[in-house]
């Protein structure tokens, strides 16, 4: 969403916040609301700020503080005389670029569309607590120690400094083991920590190591750990804080839910939105209909709709089935299968239950009968997760 800008009859002191600058005021006073001119066109500060914010993480490190900003207006000022360039030599008549300009503009429309419709998918508060109860692992935390060790490759050094610790009172030992006989250095100079990690993730200087982790994950606070032989050498271990693995509320994760929810009730919402699309701007897809009248078979028609994803095309697959092949055996299946994918896969529970009620005209004695009805009674039901005739066919058996 743009950002509003304070306005005025004469000159607007707008100020833009610039970071990763030397100077200690990283700000830029710019006396108009205009960041550039080139000719009659300008380029404004809003224009300017909004290119800022869509720029990915890696390039705005590109164009931090007062230098980088200004190298950015100095690239927008390129873009807009190649631009004006471009339409003097009037190459947006060219049909290519013509047809490459609609491609595109078709394509950002289309996005804002998807977008549009994923914003009007409703996450309410019960969806939200149904989805986080049922997937309490997505949001759980992992557990985390912070510990201090003792290293060395020689076995026998390591044992000795583990009888010299237990046999001492002295609770610094293990820090000045660990600064000036450790070896390692990386951790030595800070008495051997190792920081916070997962006991089964990566751990500096150890790595990843199933059998240190293993070991450390089991030591109490202040814990002094036996020697522990793993990859690089043997350490002795002690723990000064441990973190247990905790599911992050709800209140947090919330936005992630709603983003979620979205996103698996997205395909479905484009489906029936294309369904009812089609119906309204009438369409025709002449190749398919081509392909139909072309099919030689009851059989075939019945493969291509076996193959298809799209819900409208199989209705056409199994319509043609019928409508072509009254009396063939797989005539009574296909009016049922049709009526199951406007109930099913598009929620269009008027014209499931036309095909259904011309089912029962048709082919009262076909075996599929039963399961008709049993759809026919079962309609709508949200419990239900139904995909093909099989689906129906398990969820009878359990009645």
């Amino acid at each position: 969403m743009f950002r509003n800008l304070i306005t005025g009859v004469a000159f607007i002191y707008i100020v833009i916040f610039l970071g990763g600058c030397e100077e200690g005021n990283d700000k830029l006073e710019i006396k108009t609301d205009l960041v550039a001119r080139i000719g009659d066109q300008v380029i404004k500060v809003r224009e300017f700020e909004e290119r800022i914010k869509s720029l990915p993480p890696a390039q705005k490190k590109l164009y931090k503080g007062k230098i980088g900003r200004s190298r950015l207006v100095d690239e927008m000022i390129k873009e807009r005389i190649l631009y004006m360039a471009a339409l003097e030599n009037k190459l947006q008549y060219n049909e290519n670029i013509k047809t490459r300009l609609n491609f595109i503009r078709q394509t950002i429309l289309i996005q804002a569309y998807y977008t549009m419709l994923a914003e009007n998918i409703e996450c309410s508060d019960e969806m939200i607590k149904e989805y986080y109860d049922s997937n309490q692992l997505e949001f759980k935390t992992e557990s985390t120690i912070k510990a201090q060790h003792i290293f060395s490759r020689d076995s026998l050094k390591v044992v000795e400094w583990k009888k010299r610790i237990d046999s001492s009172k002295d609770p610094q030992l293990f820090n000045r083991i660990a600064k000036e006989e450790s070896e390692d250095s990386l951790t030595a100079l800070n008495g051997g920590v190792l920081g916070y990690f997962n006991p089964y993730g990566f751990i500096k200087f150890v790595g990843k190591d199933e059998r240190f982790g293993n070991a450390v994950d089991w030591l109490s606070v202040k814990e002094v750990s036996d020697v522990i032989a793993y990859d690089k050498g043997y350490s002795i271990v002690r723990v000064l804080e441990k973190k247990p693995a905790v599911v992050r509320p709800v209140e947090d994760v919330r936005e992630v839910i709603i983003q979620n929810i979205k996103s698996s009730k997205l395909g479905e919402v484009i489906e029936k939105e294309l369904y009812r699309l089609e119906r309204k701007y009438k369409t025709a897809n002449y190749i398919r209909q081509e392909l139909i009248k072309n099919t030689k078979s009851a059989k075939e028609l019945w493969e291509l709709a076996q193959n298809e994803t799209s819900s409208e095309n199989k209705i056409l697959y199994y319509t043609a089935i019928f409508e072509g092949y009254p009396d063939h055996k797989f005539a009574s299946q296909a009016m049922f299968m049709t009526a199951f994918t406007y109930s099913e896969e598009m929620s269009d529970f008027v014209f499931a239950r036309r095909y259904l009620a011309q089912l029962f005209e048709k082919y009262p004695d076909s075996e599929i009968i039963e399961s008709a009805k049993w759809l026919e009674k079962n309609m709508g039901k949200k419990t239900l997760n139904l995909d093909s005739r099989g689906s129906i066919d398990e969820e009878m058996k359990k009645e």
